[in-house]
């Protein structure tokens, strides 16, 4: 007895013009939907490596200043004015160990038009005033450490965004010690230098630092 072969039943008239017209329309529907969530995926992540470079900035920015005044025997700034937009905090300090350390000087130098905060730090010694000189060309600003980009003032009244803003640093001083204040904002969110930025979309430094070795605070060999 012969046997045959099993056969499955075919169907070969392809896809219907209808079946076509339905693919092409789930097609439209999500593909639009799937761009929408790649690009808000993309969006987020922009946003937190935004606000993780902030917070990284804003730390760098506060411990180079903590450091640099803590042990600073002389401080000089000079301030923000209506004539004079950028900032410029001078100090004596050291540099290594508690034991071994030599004597050195340090800057930061916040450019206002640039919206930079930079630092230098030299030798103490009679070179040290012109090496620390505010920078006026693109080769000395070279010659400066940047700290943070997209700097801006904090203003007195966090409520305003364009009202009366705090000066970046702010130097106090007692018979025994002297203090130096702070004050910044760096964004978490991409923008145009001199663009608004609210407290919403920034992060905020307002540290105080005290010096442990005042001496003659009014003149400094550094500047």
């Amino acid at each position: 007895m012969r046997t045959r072969p099993l056969r499955l039943p075919t169907d070969d008239r392809g896809i219907t013009a209808a079946e076509m017209l339905v693919s092409s329309a789930l097609v439209l529907v999500f593909l639009p939907l799937a761009g929408i969530v790649v690009s808000s995926a993309v969006t987020t992540q922009r946003e937190v490596r935004a606000t993780t470079d902030a917070g990284m900035a804003a730390q760098l920015v506060a411990a180079s200043v903590e450091d640099g005044v803590r042990f600073a025997g002389t401080v000089r700034l000079d301030p923000w004015s209506a004539t004079h937009a950028n900032e410029r905090l001078v100090v004596s300090t050291r540099a290594g160990t508690a034991s071994v350390y030599t004597a050195v000087c340090q800057a930061w130098f916040y450019d206002a038009a640039n919206e930079t905060l930079s630092t230098k730090r030299v030798p103490a010694g009679p070179a040290a005033p012109g090496a620390l000189a505010e920078p006026v060309t693109r080769e000395e600003r070279e010659t400066w450490t940047v700290l943070a980009e997209g700097v801006t003032r904090r203003p007195v009244d966090p409520s305003q965004v364009d009202g009366q803003m705090r000066p970046l640093f702010t130097h106090s001083t007692t018979p025994t010690a002297g203090t130096v204040t702070l004050d910044l904002r760096l964004p978490t969110s991409p923008r145009a230098v001199g663009e608004v930025v609210t407290s919403r979309d920034a992060v905020v430094v307002s540290t105080s630092v005290t010096t442990r070795s005042p001496r003659d605070i009014t003149r400094s060999p550094c500047s």
